[in-house]
């Protein structure tokens, strides 16, 4: 049974789903943090707060320019080059797995998260029109380009400088958070954890 089968099961009580994480299955992403701009150190601290109140916790990160891990010249690079699908470079404390796609399409969240071990919560920045609860980081940069929220379903909070009021967007009821207030942020996180019917799961 693919991933997306199981999930569908899930969110149709048909398969039991303890906390985020369908059981024998990849962990789930609950929050996707949409950078209006990039606000310095704001995932990393509501990391640090959600793994303070004893969370387990991965991240999936989306990049829109090449990114290489390896070094033009070492073995793995010239591994890849040579024309290797697959290359994992391990040591004694950590190994990467480094998949070259080549001619296969990007893949999806749900895709990676498949390589994941099962956590209480996977933190992802990227994939804002992929279908999922996404809380919307948002700040204006005076281009009059307005915040997505209002428009996408799946933003299920708003973190803005200065907080919002989603009800002049249409969204009333849509929790809006202090940007800069990264403890309220990671309590709303944790208790869209903890809620039984949080919205989508991988």
């Amino acid at each position: 049974m693919s991933l997306r089968q199981r999930v569908e099961l899930a969110q149709q009580g048909v398969v039991p789903v303890d906390g985020l994480v369908v059981p024998d299955s990849p962990p789930a992403a609950c929050a996707c943090f949409i950078p209006r701009l990039f606000f310095p150190g704001m995932i990393l601290r509501a990391f640090w707060r959600l793994r303070a109140r004893g969370l387990t916790v991965s991240t999936l990160k989306h990049a829109h320019h090449d990114v290489d891990l390896d070094s033009p010249g070492k073995d793995t690079w010239r591994h890849r080059a040579a024309g290797a699908s697959e290359v994992i470079l391990a040591t004694g404390r950590r190994w990467a797995l480094l998949h070259e796609l080549r001619e296969e399409p990007e893949p999806s969240v749900a895709d990676l998260l498949s390589y994941l071990q099962p956590v209480d919560l996977v933190l992802v920045e990227g994939w804002k029109t992929e279908d999922y609860p996404k809380l919307e980081i948002w700040r204006p940069l005076g281009d009059d380009k307005p915040p997505r929220f209002p428009q996408d379903p799946t933003i299920v909070a708003v973190a803005s400088d200065p907080v919002l009021d989603p009800a002049r967007y249409g969204r009333p009821g849509l929790p809006a958070l202090p940007l800069n207030d990264v403890e309220a942020i990671a309590g709303f996180v944790i208790g869209l954890v903890k809620r039984p019917d949080a919205g989508h799961r991988f």
